[in-house]
């Protein structure tokens, strides 16, 4: 697969069709490599402006690598649920979601891998992920309506590939306004490692959905049909939790306390207030990226690197790419101004 910087496409897009975006082009297309200057303080009736992060990340004991995005013969894939488990166990996975188009698939009851039941929903071309679920959502007819069901479930849902099939801006099934009228859903997929080159990575969308004011984390998965195939098991979430259990990696699926990876590993994200701190195993590049999809840092072939709030950002969101330009994604953060005495 081919591995491309966003940066300056993400700016030109954001900028065309959104105009709150348009004074980023600039800055989006060149990285910055420091910091933006914090500004002086200013007291305001006795108090002093602090900048923090509404950050979905917690530290826990362990991390568990998954899959959220897989099919089997009761759908269209080419192997059975107990391959397909079989399969990720053996390529490293701790937990799969087998999500067949609107099919519940039962727990096919592998050992040495955790099962979490899912439904693809389809409705055309649009089509959504429903994690940890207990029905297939009859009756729904629209990607509102499986939401609803999956909110009303306590299920995790995701809107799946918004760049599919005809590449965006060009002709994607998920168009911005379409993307924009949903609401409480909880990710959208990053990486889809199935699509070709045109459609795999999403970040312009969501940095759109991000600019709207929408919240959502971020998701990368294979969207496995054929574990022979080359992209099966390279995608995967890396859930933060303190036990390998159905209801643990499901409350950092819904906390965000988790990222996104096309092949990429990070060690720790730390969070102090309005400073984030990001830790890789090997040397990366790490950016740090705001509002519009606006590079703010970044910090090349490093272990480690951190990023201090100014309070221009309304986001932050943060890209690892390895050697290797596999890359990982973490969940946005947003930035709080607030007044201390």
């Amino acid at each position: 697969m081919r591995y491309f910087s966003l940066a300056a496409l993400a700016a030109v897009s954001l900028a065309a069709a959104w105009p709150s975006c348009a004074g980023a082009t600039k800055s989006s297309s060149v990285a910055q490599s420091q910091n933006t200057p914090a500004p002086t303080a200013t007291r305001v009736h006795d108090t002093i402006p602090m900048i923090v992060f509404d950050s979905p990340y917690e530290q826990r004991a362990q991390v568990y690598r998954g899959q959220l995005h897989a099919h089997t013969t009761n759908s269209d894939g080419t192997q059975s649920p107990a391959a397909v488990m079989t399969a990720y166990r053996a390529a490293g996975y701790d937990f799969v979601a087998i999500t067949d188009h609107n099919v519940h698939t039962s727990d096919p009851k592998v050992s040495g891998v955790l099962f979490i039941p899912g439904v693809e929903n389809d409705h055309g071309c649009q089509h959504e992920n429903r994690i940890d679920v207990g029905s297939i959502a009859p009756g729904a007819r629209v990607s509102q309506d499986v939401i609803d069901r999956a909110r009303s479930e306590g299920s995790f849902v995701q809107i799946n590939h918004p760049d599919w099939p005809g590449s965006y801006p060009k002709n994607p099934c998920w168009s911005d306004k379409a993307l924009l009228a949903l609401h409480d859903y909880d990710a959208v997929e990053v990486w889809n490692a199935s699509d070709d080159d045109t459609n795999n990575n999403a970040e312009i969308r969501i940095d759109t959905l991000l600019s709207e004011g929408r919240r959502t984390f971020l998701t990368a998965v294979d969207d496995c049909h054929d574990v022979r195939a080359a992209y099966c098991m390279t995608s995967s979430v890396y859930v933060f939790a303190n036990a390998l259990s159905k209801s643990e990696v499901m409350t950092g699926l819904r906390q965000g306390n988790f990222y996104a990876s096309s092949g990429a590993l990070i060690s720790e994200i730390l969070v102090d207030r309005g400073v984030i701190t990001v830790t890789v195993p090997t040397p990366s590049q790490i950016e740090f990226i705001a509002n519009c999809g606006r590079v703010v840092k970044n910090a090349p072939n490093v272990l480690g690197a951190n990023y201090a709030a100014n309070g221009s950002e309304k986001t932050i969101r943060m890209r690892v790419t390895a050697p290797n330009r596999r890359r990982a994604w973490t969940n946005p953060l947003y930035v709080v101004t607030k007044q201390t005495q």
